[in-house]
């Protein structure tokens, strides 16, 4: 996970994204889902190695923020790569600091109507979406939602209210095809090709315009890190 192999997969494998997680230790951003130890530094991939591959690249990049003091040193690096123009932000995102061409993904667990896990309710969504509406603004995109605590009716009105979606951590082939039917905005996967094989069949069935709907980000997990719950989206 957030290693220059990775990378180099997502790449081959012609995803549209990659999203990998950012964190910063004594100045310096590294790619690390879990707190960083010192005693093992030269292990990890640092933001400005991972950016020296990408930018010769066309892919979008997702940076999943863990801290929120990693948040204006990656965008200097990313600005001085030339990447602004095709990054979005999630996690812990401080929204007052974003600025254009960066965008910003609203995990839904920060928006302080729901907690994290929690499953959508109608009444919620609504809130959500109205949070959305008072809120939203040229840096932000959208909303970032772990799939497992959306149904097909709290989906129904974030697409209704026309809020594009991030969703994680996307696995199982039947709730892929029911998210890239919808026309979710991004599916983040570990299961790429087969994402990819959904997308192709939705596009050749339907309109050339729905490629422009949804795009696949890929998040490779150690193995055994399963994220797959039909209930939630029967």
């Amino acid at each position: 996970m957030n290693s220059m192999e990775n990378l180099k997969t997502a790449v081959e494998w012609q995803a549209d994204q990659v999203e990998i997680d950012l964190r910063i230790f004594q100045g310096v951003l590294y790619l690390s889902h879990d707190p960083i130890r010192k005693d093992c530094l030269q292990k990890y991939l640092t933001l400005q190695e991972a950016v020296k591959f990408l930018r010769k690249n066309t892919v979008e990049l997702n940076c999943d923020l863990k801290e929120k003091e990693t948040l204006e040193p990656a965008m200097s690096v990313l600005w001085e790569a030339g990447m602004a123009d095709r990054v979005f932000f999630t996690g812990e995102v401080n929204a007052d600091l974003v600025r254009r061409p960066f965008r910003y993904f609203q995990n839904v667990e920060n928006c302080g109507i729901v907690q994290e896990g929690e499953l959508l309710t109608e009444t919620t969504a609504k809130k959500l979406a109205d949070w959305y509406d008072t809120y939203h603004n040229d840096t932000l995109a959208g909303f970032n939602i772990e799939y497992r605590t959306l149904t097909e009716k709290t989906l129904s009105i974030f697409l209704q209210h026309q809020i594009p979606i991030c969703c994680w951590q996307v696995d199982e082939e039947l709730c892929l095809q029911k998210l890239v039917r919808a026309g979710v905005k991004y599916i983040t996967t570990n299961n790429l090709r087969l994402s990819l094989q959904i997308k192709k069949q939705q596009v050749d069935g339907c309109t050339n315009d729905l490629l422009e709907k949804e795009s696949i980000s890929f998040t490779p997990q150690p193995s055994g890190n399963d994220h797959i719950d039909r209930s939630q989206t029967n």
